[in-house]
């Protein structure tokens, strides 16, 4: 939901969200761009309430105490995106969009996504930190992890910047598989740095944390493995080896036979990818 032209109207949310629900999802995630941004939330939301879980994806730039009594009401989850707690390498990867002047002016992305991060501790709700790891910040993720573990966070999910063939040149220069001069590391780091830097956090969290956070790593580069619906209805899924949306199903875009999705999912990897099947250990 990315600008005005293409919301959907209420009751085209409430058809999408019969058409997600009969597919039996055990969580529907509402995410964007930013859905606290779309003034049909509250809709989306109560089409589901009671009947699937809801988790809401935000930065926190408008995080209202209206939002927080829906989430409470209805039972949401809440994911919060943070990457580093160094403001500047924060903001550069979490940027707040020009087309927002009174959020840029309020200062740092970080500020925001901590704010809100608190608000939504002491009001109880359930409450996830999503960081994408780049080469920039997985060197900082244990210090990233020992402060959401001081503020009370129990559920940390990191991803590996994903790969897309549509921007190679920039993901090359965010996930570190190369050298500055372009050449590929050899030897320990011809992985890059997450192998190391994910063990380092899943060894903080049995040393330092004590197990109370809940640590999920997840490496994002199994092409296919995500299952999304576009504000106008269709099911698509978003390669990261290909350009642009996939449709599910070209014959049914907006309610797909479960045979078309699973020709076009990569299902372990959509398993692999949200249920934390996978830990650097595995991958060694």
């Amino acid at each position: 939901m990315r600008n005005d032209a293409i919301e959907p109207k209420e009751a085209d949310i409430n058809e999408t969200a019969e058409k997600i629900l009969a597919l039996n999802p055990v969580v529907v995630v509402l995410t964007g761009g930013d859905p606290l941004f779309s003034p049909h939330i509250l809709t989306a939301i109560r089409s589901l309430s009671g009947r699937v879980g809801i988790t809401v994806d935000t930065s926190g730039y408008t995080l209202s105490d209206e939002h927080i009594s829906l989430f409470k009401d209805h039972c949401v989850s809440v994911r919060i995106s943070i990457d580093s707690q160094v403001p500047r390498l924060n903001d550069s990867q979490r940027p707040v969009s020009s087309r927002y002047p009174r959020f840029v002016e309020q200062g740092h992305s970080l500020a925001a996504a901590v704010d809100s991060l608190c608000r939504c501790l002491d009001a109880g709700l359930s409450v996830t930190v999503q960081t994408v790891a780049t080469k920039r910040t997985a060197n900082g993720l244990v210090s990233l992890g020992d402060i959401l573990y001081r503020l009370g966070v129990h559920s940390w999910r990191i991803f590996k910047v994903a790969p897309s063939q549509a921007t190679f040149t920039g993901y090359k220069q965010l996930v570190g598989t190369h050298t500055d001069d372009g050449r590929p590391y050899k030897g320990k780091r011809a992985k890059g740095p997450y192998e190391h830097a994910f063990a380092r956090v899943l060894q903080a969290r049995s040393a330092q944390w004590k197990n109370q956070m809940a640590v999920q790593v997840t490496y994002a580069d199994s092409p296919n493995s995500v299952l999304l619906v576009s504000p106008d209805g269709r099911f698509v899924t978003e390669s990261n080896t290909g350009r642009g949306k996939v449709l599910l199903d070209k014959v049914r875009p907006k309610m797909p036979k479960l045979s078309a999705i699973r020709s076009v999912v990569d299902m372990a990897g959509h398993a692999a990818r949200y249920l934390n099947l996978t830990t650097p250990s595995d991958r060694q």
